[in-house]
């Protein structure tokens, strides 16, 4: 099994800080994703917070051979066992979308709401459409519509798409349903425009 090589890391005095008593101070947002390290061969993953400031706490890490379902469910269940937060139903965690990360979060977060980082969902953009000559548009009306604080302007941007980028790129946008990504149809407390919810309705 991959995870019996696999190295598991959370400091205590982080635990005793994410402690349910003290729920009031953090906000119940969560990051999740995997790097591979060129040093050692291994994959890290990482479990990051943040605080009230919106400052980045490190919760957990872990090193494992690489990126896979069962490399991040054994993660989130060590993670569940550190952080017994994680399990609460007002848990968001966000990450970069990837199959894996979204298993394993449905199996051992199931009340946790999942979402994706804008950033990489630009970035998929960018590069499946690179060659159309219009992805630098696209890009950025896709950011207008993602972001925008009223059914009008999304509509008005998704026009803009359909009118200047056509009917391909609004069917490769509209692959998630409205309410997965657009700030004004989700209204999550961290705000659309960094990220969207992945968990559907």
């Amino acid at each position: 099994m991959e995870h019996l090589e696999s190295v598991f890391l959370a400091l205590g005095s982080v635990c005793r800080m994410f402690h349910e008593s003290l729920k009031q101070w953090w906000i119940p947002f969560f990051t999740v994703d995997g790097a591979h390290t060129t040093v050692c061969g291994a994959t890290v993953l990482c479990l990051v917070a943040t605080d009230a400031s919106r400052r980045l706490v490190p919760m957990a890490v872990a090193f494992v051979r690489s990126e896979t379902t069962a490399s991040w469910t054994w993660f989130l269940q060590k993670a569940a066992e550190a952080y017994p937060v994680l399990l609460d139903d007002d848990v968001v965690i966000m990450s970069d979308g990837s199959d894996a990360i979204s298993a394993a979060v449905r199996t051992e977060l199931p009340l946790a709401r999942r979402m994706f980082c804008m950033k990489h969902r630009l970035r998929n953009i960018a590069r499946t459409f690179s060659a159309s000559g219009f992805s630098d548009r696209l890009y950025s009306l896709f950011y207008e519509a993602s972001t925008a604080h009223t059914p009008q302007g999304f509509d008005h941007a998704l026009s803009k798409i359909l009118d200047t980028c056509g009917p391909e790129a609004l069917d490769y946008i509209a692959q998630r349903p409205q309410n997965t990504w657009s700030n004004c149809h989700v209204g999550l407390l961290t705000g659309g425009a960094l990220t969207s919810n992945d968990a559907g309705t």
